[in-house]
């Protein structure tokens, strides 16, 4: 025979006070947790992943929407037709690694019952006052070892190589400018591709070895969108379709913007210079681009403020790819790129569970040695001068490019999911 036990009225006003403060606490912290990863630069994929398992931990239920700039979160306890709903959105992402790296082990932490709700707010707050990881009076130099880096990688003279990383400084200087503009800051990347090609184009009268479009696309390299290029596969892949089109979208953006900065810039150069008269130069041997390669994803890592102690990780990352690139090569012009993207991705993966850090940590340095940024705008600059269907074929090979950094991915993403790999991991 079963017998129930009476609960006195108080005792059951009480349980349901604690069961109301531990929601309420826990759905703050979920909030928080949200708007950090969104602040930090979190993909969209690995956001939700935490989250829900930070939801599940704490005893809740729920469904999470995230994108690049937005995120929905619903969150109930036993009745889903009374959900807690929260919208979170974000016009500007502060890509700061260190600090999406020391959130995601907060949720760990959380995750393991080492840290509650109240005391993981507080953890937040920590984080976010904390000083840059590097300050800012690093951000000269690390658009300076960009420049002089990807001028390397893609064999120009040690001229040009020179100057990648000087005019890196001048669009540093621009972008400094132009982000105390809000108006300014939405045509930041047409401002530094504009100044960097016209400084580079009357320089290369005296110099005519210079090649303006070359040494600008080095100096803007940070703003090539190579991180949309990365995660809009993957997060497709993973059943985030919306996000994936907006990380494509985004990305489109602002290769128009660097094109059409490039565009006007080499237009007002014409009508304030004479033609330079071509000199070839001797590129770089190849040799050197080993040494220049840890320079190129160094500098991007101070800009997306890699911790420190992950900096060897971006390192390996950077050689491990640049290897799998040239051993591609050898069988064509596209091969080394998608071996290279297959690399990377499995790469990140490794890193990312054997570490406990964001895949971003390593994808974000290291894919600027696949992207054909040179390439596009020389395709570009093709089709104005020699007409489309010149500029077309030249074109072409850049979009077969970009498709084996894509389909790479995929196929990175697919060995990095597969049981030998998930062992490896553990």
């Amino acid at each position: 025979m079963n017998e129930k036990v009476a609960i006195s009225p108080g005792i059951e006003m009480k349980i349901q006070d604690d069961t109301i403060h531990h929601f309420d606490d826990s759905f703050r912290f979920i909030i928080a947790m949200a708007r950090a990863y969104l602040r930090y630069g979190g993909y969209s994929f690995e956001t939700d992943v935490s989250l829900t398992r930070i939801i599940k931990a704490l005893g809740l239920n729920g469904e999470i929407n995230a994108t690049p700039n937005s995120i929905e979160i619903a969150v109930w306890l036993n009745d889903e037709s009374r959900q807690t709903i929260y919208m979170a959105i974000t016009r500007d992402t502060d890509y700061n690694l260190a600090k999406l790296a020391q959130v995601g082990n907060l949720s760990d932490q959380v995750v393991g019952k080492e840290v509650l709700p109240v005391q993981g707010l507080e953890r937040l707050k920590e984080i976010d006052r904390a000083p840059v990881v590097y300050g800012n009076l690093m951000n000269p130099l690390a658009f300076v070892l960009c420049g002089a880096g990807f001028a390397v990688v893609i064999e120009m003279s040690w001229l040009n190589v020179f100057l990648g990383g000087v005019f890196g400084l001048i669009s540093f200087g621009v972008t400094l400018f132009a982000s105390h503009n809000s108006r300014m800051e939405i045509i930041m990347e047409i401002l530094a591709a504009a100044t960097v090609v016209v400084l580079a184009s009357g320089l290369a009268v005296l110099y005519p070895g210079i090649i303006p479009l070359g040494v600008a696309v080095c100096a803007v390299v940070w703003f090539i969108p190579g991180f949309g290029l990365t995660i809009a596969p993957r997060e497709i892949i993973y059943g985030n379709t919306l996000s994936g089109i907006i990380h494509l979208t985004n990305a489109l953006v602002v290769a128009l913007k660097l094109l059409l900065g490039a565009l006007i810039g080499l237009s007002v150069a014409r009508s304030l210079f004479p033609a330079p008269i071509p000199e070839s130069l001797p590129g770089v041997a190849p040799v050197w681009a080993w040494v220049f390669i840890p320079v190129l994803v160094i500098g991007l890592a101070f800009l997306f403020r890699v911790m420190p102690q992950n900096l060897g990780l971006v390192l390996a990352g950077g050689w491990l790819v640049w290897g799998g690139v040239q051993m591609g090569n050898v069988f064509g012009y596209w091969q080394g790129t998608f071996l290279g993207a297959v690399i990377l991705t499995v790469y990140a993966k490794l890193a990312s569970a054997r570490f406990r850090i964001p895949s971003a940590t390593i994808l974000l340095p290291v894919i600027m040695i696949l992207v054909p940024g040179y390439a596009f705008l020389q395709a570009l600059y093709i089709a104005n001068e020699q007409g489309p269907i010149v500029g077309l074929s030249a074109g072409l090979r850049v979009f077969i490019i970009i498709g084996a950094i894509i389909a790479g991915i995929f196929v990175g993403d697919a060995i990095g999911s597969s049981n030998v790999v998930k062992k490896s991991m553990r």
